[in-house]
């Protein structure tokens, strides 16, 4: 006896299955890899973000080591991004801080930020006459935002701190930098709140300093992911 075979209309739910499960399991198969490559640029702002904020603590603190005059600390605030600038004495066993040609000699460095892109620069502060800060450190940068503790009280304002013989005038004891990145990856990520991700209790009155900062309003849900740090670096060379 001739075997039977599928009549059209089951052939036509068959082929109708089997094209929503593919459907089913392509969509998995693209939600995965997009979930995949938004967490891998995130990953990536992230590191960037966190090494950009561990050089600049680590230089902060160093701000007006063996500095007796002229201005270890300046300040330069703006609506969005500031421009910071710090000057310390580099000598033997700080080569890890320190270029060749600063060695034995004060070092002056300044962090600015233009098109989105945070800039630096470094010169011998006895030979700074055409110091410029343009060289590109890390894309991406919304918010460059510095803030120091004088009095015990947060401030965020022009600061040229100066140095003399017997101290620095006005101490500070504490700087603060606030920085706030987006990936140039478009992931469809959500929308960012910035000051949503920081621990505010690392800092002494955390709440006023956040406050002091001004952080940016939140970032729309452009598809773009988006991290920030902030660092709070006592400053015990300029606090003497």
């Amino acid at each position: 006896m001739k075997p039977k075979g599928f009549s059209l209309l089951e052939l036509l739910i068959a082929l109708a299955i089997l094209s929503l499960l593919l459907g089913t399991v392509l969509g998995f198969t693209q939600t995965s890899a997009r979930l995949e490559r938004g967490h891998k640029a995130l990953s990536l702002l992230a590191e960037d973000l966190s090494l950009t904020a561990t050089v600049l603590a680590r230089e902060v603190y160093l701000a007006g080591y063996r500095v007796n005059g002229g201005t270890p600390l300046e300040v330069q605030t703006g609506q969005e991004n500031d421009t910071l600038t710090l000057r310390f004495f580099c000598e033997s066993g700080m080569e890890a801080f320190c270029s060749t040609q600063t060695m034995n000699a004060t070092r002056r460095i300044g962090y600015r930020v233009g098109n989105s892109t945070l800039y630096w620069g470094v010169c011998r502060d006895s030979d700074c006459s055409n110091f410029r800060i343009n060289n590109p450190v890390m894309d991406g940068i919304e918010a460059f935002r510095i803030a120091y503790r004088s009095g015990g009280s947060w401030i965020r304002q022009n600061l040229s701190a100066t140095a003399s013989p017997t101290g620095v005038t006005p101490k500070v004891e504490m700087v603060a930098i606030y920085l706030l990145a987006r990936s140039t990856l478009r992931t469809g990520a959500r929308g960012f709140s910035p000051g949503s991700t920081v621990d505010w209790y690392v800092a002494p009155d955390g709440t006023g300093l956040k406050g002091v900062l001004a952080l940016p309003t939140g970032r729309p849900g452009d598809g773009y992911p988006r991290a920030e740090r902030l660092v709070v670096v006592q400053t015990p060379n300029l606090a003497r």
